[in-house]
């Protein structure tokens, strides 16, 4: 949406042209900026400045200074009249609120300039205005209502060279590529297919790098969808190549991962670990990559290594996203603020102009009022949807990162006391091989101790809608694993309904692990031939018990040892209350209450 032609303001920039090639976008900025105050009195020079340094700003992802020229342009231009200039206006803030993720404000705005390319009946902005308008539409996960506006697109578009007054057009190449990857997501593959080559072939004919090596990303995409691996890993390589040769990293960024996903397929574990390095170092060489890029790199990595079992590097490719998604939300919620501000100022503006010239039409300026004053509450309502969005994105970040932190730690202290009895095992293996044979068991133990929690871990932030996450299938393996070999049944009362409701991953890690920790001292000290867990919801309490009719203990010993002090200790983080009762002879109960609101905000 970026590729943008500036013949319209070329004449202008002539004497600059030796300049700009040799200093920074800042600089160019800087000069225009000058040029912008000395024709301050000239609407149309004024207006072409501000456009070439609100373009600038946002090739530079500075959508909230980018947002402040736009105004200026607003500011200068007969409101919503369909013309050139105020059809571009639209283009510029479509994609302001695009690359911001204000998804239903990219859509009013692109309906808008659709409605505009109509009133004007030119084929060229109608080009443009339907590719924006479907992808508008495939963003709000209304990808199936996308295709007729593409399809439309494509019939008005053509190849370049284009009359100097366009600003921006989409192409052939760039209707046909959104096209195919409508196809894509719907699972249409053979359309995807097909307009995915046509979108190839129509960026070669130009040429166009950036198009040539999107096109391919897609076909490698869809031939690893249908299963075709070879033919995915042969376009995967070309979008990488082609990115790298034309400055289009970001391209070769999200192909690295998709190449790396092939290779996985094929379980060649190396290739899939040494292609996600080649991505991070990209990553590292290019730190201005577009987040959104980034992200997605980062999420394929972290998927990747989870496949592959390699928990150091999905470790470090987790904090690296919470630190990328944590900057990305602290960026966008500042220029979100910017970009409401100056929407609703430019509502405001035509909501008074309006109301001017309502002296004369009275029953027009009423309805068109009110239009300004529902968009005006539109625009609130969607600013303040979207803080709520990321102060709930922030609480996320710190809840993974909080586990991220627990669970390097834990890794930390064990690989420690791994080392240690490594070293004492090698010490004595010659003179005393059987205390030697008792080391490398400890080390076998708690090798397995690790892998469990980290299972528990990883488990923890997994989806809760899968069935196979489920918190019973959960209970279920482990039973099966622990008891099943001491001949104990195990009886499960667990509504599922409820399970899928824990949603806090800290809080459903520690309810696994007291049902973990009490299931373990059935296993070991119980003698029980029968055990039970229930979990219920009752009064906006939720319940977990935990019974067996094994031998028993004395009230008493129930304040000290065998695990006991853990399942307390957890329940009491989770602002929770544990009571274990037993009678000799006649079992334990493990009955633990705790507020479901800690649980889960949506209940």
């Amino acid at each position: 949406m970026k590729e943008r032609s500036f013949a319209f303001i070329i004449s202008i920039f002539v004497f600059l042209t030796p300049i700009y090639s040799q200093v920074n976008n800042f600089q160019k900025i800087d000069s225009v900026r000058k040029l912008a105050l000395v024709n301050s009195n000239n609407d149309s020079l004024f207006i072409q400045n501000s456009f070439f340094i609100a373009e600038e700003f946002s090739e530079m992802n500075m959508y909230d200074s980018s947002q402040v020229w736009l105004n200026h342009i607003a500011a200068r231009l007969p409101l919503r009249k369909p013309s050139f200039l105020n059809f571009y206006l639209s283009v510029d803030q479509s994609e302001t609120y695009y690359y911001n993720g204000l998804m239903m404000m990219h859509l009013q705005e692109s309906q808008r300039m659709l409605r505009m390319a109509q009133a004007l009946n030119d084929s060229l902005l109608l080009a443009t205005a339907n590719n924006f308008t479907g992808l508008a539409y495939m963003n709000v996960d209304s990808v199936a209502n996308s295709i007729p506006y593409f399809k439309d697109g494509i019939r008005y578009s053509r190849q370049p060279p284009y009359p100097p007054k366009y600003l921006s057009v989409s192409k052939p190449h760039h209707l046909y590529g959104n096209l195919a990857e409508a196809f894509y997501k719907l699972g249409m593959y053979d359309s995807a297919l097909y307009n995915a080559y046509k979108a190839r072939e129509f960026a070669l004919q130009i040429p166009w790098p950036r198009g040539i090596a999107v096109a391919s990303n897609l076909l490698g995409l869809v031939y690893a969808a249908t299963g075709k691996t070879d033919s995915a890993i042969q376009f995967q390589r070309t979008a990488i190549a082609i990115g790298l040769a034309n400055e289009q990293e970001d391209v070769s960024l999200i192909a690295y991962s998709a190449l790396a996903g092939c290779f996985e397929k094929n379980h060649q574990n190396d290739s899939v670990l040494a292609l996600l390095k080649k991505g991070f170092i990209l990553l590292k060489e290019k730190p201005y990559i577009n987040h959104f890029f980034a992200s997605q790199f980062l999420g394929d990595a972290i998927e990747l290594y989870r496949k592959t079992g390699n928990d150091k590097l999905l470790l470090a490719a987790m904090e690296e996203k919470m630190n990328i998604d944590d900057h990305l939300a602290k960026q966008t919620d500042a220029q979100i603020a910017t970009l409401v501000k100056g929407s609703v100022a430019n509502e405001t503006r035509a909501a008074s102009l309006e109301v001017t010239e309502a002296k004369s039409k009275q029953a027009l300026s009423n309805t068109r009022l009110l239009i300004a004053l529902l968009a005006l509450v539109s625009m609130v309502v969607l600013f303040f949807v979207n803080r709520r969005y990321h102060k709930r994105q922030f609480k996320e970040i710190e809840i993974r990162h909080k586990i991220s932190q627990d669970l390097h730690d834990d890794i930390g202290a064990t690989l420690s006391s791994i080392q240690i009895y490594g070293e004492l095992a090698q010490q004595v293996v010659d003179h005393k091989p059987d205390h030697s044979k008792e080391m490398m068991a400890k080390i076998t133990s708690q090798t397995k101790d690790l892998m469990s929690r980290m299972g528990d871990v990883i488990w923890s932030l997994k989806t809760v809608t899968d069935d196979n996450n489920s918190f019973l299938n959960r209970l279920k393996n482990y039973s099966n694993e622990l008891l099943a070999p001491k001949e104990i049944l195990c009886t499960f009362d667990i509504d599922e309904d409820l399970g899928k409701k824990i949603i806090d991953p800290v809080a459903r890690k520690n309810l696994l692990l007291i049902a973990k920790e009490a299931m373990n001292n059935i296993a070991k000290y119980s003698g029980a031939q029968q055990a039970s867990i229930s979990l219920k919801l009752r009064n906006g309490i939720l319940l977990l018990m935990i019974s067996d009719n094994g031998k028993g203990f004395k009230t008493d010993d129930a304040k000290k040892g065998n695990g006991l002090d853990n399942i307390r200790q957890r329940s009491k983080q989770l602002q929770g209350e544990c009571n274990i009762s037993s009678i000799p002879g006649k079992g334990v109960i493990i009955e633990c209450k705790f507020p479901i609101a800690i649980f889960s905000h949506s209940l």
